[in-house]
């Protein structure tokens, strides 16, 4: 009996360690709002470790640092800009938990969160900032500390940091109102709640992300939605991807993601205009191309999502539809195109192939040059 009651302790044990730290982990996160349009994790240990942060030549770096600072400051101050330099987590800043950015309609300030592993120090480095005269003194808000900081705020209490980008210093008193309500709303009313979040946060990139239609500015997604139904919301339309930075290159992989069924029953439909490429007219394009992208299109089929949006068929006659659906129909296999040159006195060179059924969606385009500017 006494061994089951033991075991039963441990079992008991092991799991509210377990959940202490889920919700510890996720705690930071609770400030980032429900509606956040755009959201990035920067994991800022991987990016230090690729740009070789732990090297030989930065640890002499370091050391010359701590040399120049030294006969700058007083004692107690070096000593903790010391312990930073050698050990960033010494800041109160936890650099092992990925630091987030994000944008969100109902706190229109760009705004970077990060996880606060000790509040002491976090208060002791900006104390010494304080002394030294590079910002004010820390100032206590409703449930948070913060201090002004060149263009914004730094507002942080015992779990969360938290960076607000401002315009100036009219925006303080609304910003400091968003900050209050952030920082005490729960996980339950935070984006910790979002679908596109949790993939996003499974990811395993040095820079992982997700963005809806509705962070893009107006008069972009005005010309991006033209072609969907009316019932569909920009909100709904989120991409979740990841950048990698390997030896040699730099890896970006991204996907759709939607909890809308006529979203995704329009991405099947926009996935059956697209077919498996070829790589016809790689062989075009010179090695110094900088950017390249390969498609394999079925035009066909994206004129018939184009067709079924109502807002297109209210606009475009008849005889204009018929116009537009030949220029679609055209396009059948591979879609090369190639950015060859960027300069500052011009425009940038790019080069076009496309494998069509026959000349006439150039020859249509050609026509109507001065309406499509």
């Amino acid at each position: 009996m006494v061994k089951k009651m033991i075991s039963r302790f441990s079992v008991l044990a092991v799991l509210i360690v377990v959940l202490a730290a889920c919700s510890k982990t996720s705690e930071y996160t609770s400030v980032i709002p429900a509606d956040a349009s755009a959201v990035a994790s920067i994991n800022l240990k991987s990016l230090l470790k690729h740009a070789g942060a732990d090297s030989k030549e930065n640890e002499a770096a370091k050391e010359k640092l701590i040399e120049a600072l030294k006969s700058g400051m007083n004692a107690a101050s070096f000593q903790q800009i010391e312990k930073i330099i050698k050990n960033p987590n010494e800041s109160g800043l936890d650099i092992e938990s990925p630091f987030y950015i994000f944008t969100s309609p109902t706190f229109a300030y760009p705004t970077l969160v990060a996880k606060v592993n000790n509040e002491d120090n976090l208060h002791a480095i900006l104390d010494v900032m304080a002394k030294e005269q590079v910002c004010p003194a820390v100032a206590e808000g409703d449930g948070y500390s913060y201090v002004a900081i060149d263009g914004g705020l730094l507002a942080f209490n015992h779990a969360t940091a938290m960076i607000v980008t401002l315009n100036g210093i009219s925006q303080v008193e609304d910003a400091q109102k968003g900050i209050t309500n952030l920082m005490k709303q729960s996980a339950d009313n935070s984006i910790s709640k979002s679908g596109a979040f949790q993939k996003m946060s499974k990811q395993k990139s040095d820079i992982n992300f997700f963005a809806s239609m509705a962070a893009i500015p107006a008069s972009y997604s005005r010309q991006i939605s033209f072609g969907l139904p009316a019932e569909i919301k920009p909100e709904d339309i989120t991409i979740v991807g990841g950048i990698a930075f390997e030896k040699g290159k730099i890896a970006l992989k991204t996907e759709n993601y939607t909890e809308n069924e006529a979203v995704k029953e329009l991405l099947k439909k926009q996935q059956d205009s697209f077919a498996k490429t070829n790589g016809t007219f790689v062989k075009y394009f010179p090695a110094s191309t900088l950017a390249f992208v390969n498609i394999g299109v079925k035009g066909e089929g994206l004129y018939k999502i184009l067709s079924e949006n109502e807002e297109f068929r209210s606009t475009v006659s008849i005889a204009k539809a018929d116009e537009v659906k030949g220029i679609f129909s055209s396009f059948n296999g591979d879609v090369s195109i190639g950015l060859l040159n960027v300069t500052m006195n011009s425009a940038p060179t790019f080069m076009m192939y496309a494998d069509v059924k026959s000349g006439d969606a150039l020859e249509t385009l050609y026509k109507n040059k001065q309406n499509l500017a």
